[in-house]
């Protein structure tokens, strides 16, 4: 373990204990709190987690101590404006030095093959050119702390953070599988100290000779609280923001999962077991290939595929279209927002579903999605379509309505063959050492009369949530 000091850096640590508590005794609305707490908290984690020069424009610690002090003279941020003075002067200190003692130190414990693990995929490239830029000669690798479990034997692991910060999981109980299994004979904590400079860890193995036999299966854990270490990263950062604006729709929200993508992309992908999406695999010649996969399935380091410019963002439903089923559309939309219609009136899902539970002995969960959802095409029972179509007053078109809807089915299954049959041949001319793919972590392809699509790295993986699908971009392939 390598505790590194730096007393500008290290005062942060009571200045953000004192706005949270602060903050949290005034018994504010809790997006209202994040606004004021969030600056700080941001600052702390790119001073302590990135090994770039303080003055870096990547840092831009100027204009975050510009943020903090405009904070202090508002709402809140009257409250804790000695706290928050206090933190903008610390980033302006900051700024003027490029000394980084977490550089300092991994430069002298970095070597060829090293790996370094973090806690958020978000800084993952910008940490990637920093080692390529200090170790040209080298051969490295950042992955994220979940991604440990997944890993081959690795040569040398540098963590960056303390035991507890590695084995914190938002949301949930911390995972302490990388002590029992570090998948390296060798493995390097650099951390603060978190304010004290003699961290106790339980299990550690002592300074004397290296043992080639693991012992014990004693977790590692420090005393440090957890709420100290400041557990929410960029990402879980921009899932909140993303999930507070114009939620006033409450009525039309389904499961989903934030996705962290590459280049600071990301998207909410609907949590259904029905849900399907792309991601790239090598076949048996080693080169790239397709793979449909459910989301459940996801891991942070696939890379996925979406739409990025072209035609819709349901590919399935546009080569559909192509195939024919265009012309049976108006079929689709007729009942469709004639239920829209329904759920207006009555006041929502919830009324509409009863309705039909009580009068009409149609149990459904899936209203919202068969109402607004353009890639569902309807019930996938003819006897359920013929009660929903009686509720709506169109008993006399149902059969035919059913016909057009067992065609745009079939027209979909086709799509799907074709789409993949197009994504493949696109995917193929891409190396899989391709440069760009491995350093940036998304590039994008044309697929003829599909658009534009982009294949990304996923860095983060967010719990499954409720979002409305009004208000956010809700993947489904």
């Amino acid at each position: 373990m390598h505790i590194i000091r730096d007393k500008e850096v290290e005062s942060l640590w009571p200045i953000c204990d004192e706005i949270r508590i602060a903050l949290r005794d005034n018994d504010s609305e809790a997006e209202v709190i994040q606004r004021y707490k969030k600056p700080v908290f941001r600052l702390r984690r790119l001073t302590t987690g990135l090994p770039l020069p303080f003055n870096s424009d990547s840092l831009d610690l100027k204009s975050a101590a510009e943020e903090i002090k405009a904070l202090a003279q508002e709402g809140l941020g009257l409250i804790i404006s000695k706290q928050l003075i206090k933190a903008a002067d610390i980033a302006v200190a900051l700024h003027t030095s490029s000394s980084n003692q977490l550089a300092i130190k991994l430069r002298e414990l970095v070597r060829n093959g090293s790996t370094i693990a973090i806690q958020d995929g978000f800084w993952r490239q910008t940490i990637s050119s920093w080692l390529a830029s200090e170790f040209p000669d080298f051969k490295t690798n950042v992955i994220t702390f979940r991604e440990l479990s997944d890993q081959d034997e690795l040569q040398h692991l540098i963590f960056i953070g303390s035991p507890s910060f590695v084995a914190y999981r938002h949301f949930q109980e911390p995972d302490f599988r990388f002590a029992r299994d570090p998948k390296s004979l060798e493995n390097d904590f650099v951390m603060y100290g978190f304010g004290d400079p003699s961290v106790r860890i339980n299990g550690l193995i002592s300074d004397r000779d290296p043992l080639r036999v693991i012992t014990s299966t004693q977790p590692m854990v420090a005393p440090n609280e957890i709420e100290d270490l400041d557990g929410e990263s960029e990402w879980t950062s921009i899932e909140h923001s993303s999930k507070l604006q114009n939620t006033a729709d409450t009525d039309t929200e389904v499961l989903a999962r934030f996705i962290g993508l590459s280049g600071g992309h990301h998207v909410f992908i609907e949590d259904d077991p029905r849900t399907n999406v792309f991601v790239l695999m090598r076949d048996y010649e080693d080169k790239l290939d397709v793979s449909r996969t459910s989301v459940r399935d996801l891991r942070t380091s696939n890379f996925l595929l979406l739409r990025t410019k072209g035609a819709s963002h349901n590919l399935i439903s546009e080569i559909a279209d192509e195939l024919g089923a265009k012309k049976l559309r108006p079929s689709q939309l007729r009942y469709k927002s004639l239920l829209q219609n329904k759920i207006k009136e009555l006041g929502g899902t919830r009324q509409v579903s009863t309705k039909l539970e009580n009068e009409y002995e149609l149990s459904t969960n899936n209203l919202a999605d068969w109402a607004y959802n353009a890639a569902r095409i309807g019930p996938g029972s003819k006897s359920n379509f013929l009660k929903l179509c009686e509720f709506l007053s169109i008993s006399t078109e149902a059969e035919k309505i059913w016909k057009h809807l067992e065609r745009i089915r079939a027209l979909h299954v086709r799509a799907g063959n074709e789409a993949m049959n197009r994504l493949k041949a696109s995917i193929r001319s891409i190396s899989p050492t391709d440069k760009t793919l491995k350093e940036d972590g998304y590039l994008t392809r044309s697929v003829p009369g599909c658009g534009q699509i982009g294949v990304y790295r996923i860095e983060h993986i967010g719990e499954t949530q409720l979002v409305s699908v009004y208000d956010l971009q809700i993947l489904r392939t």
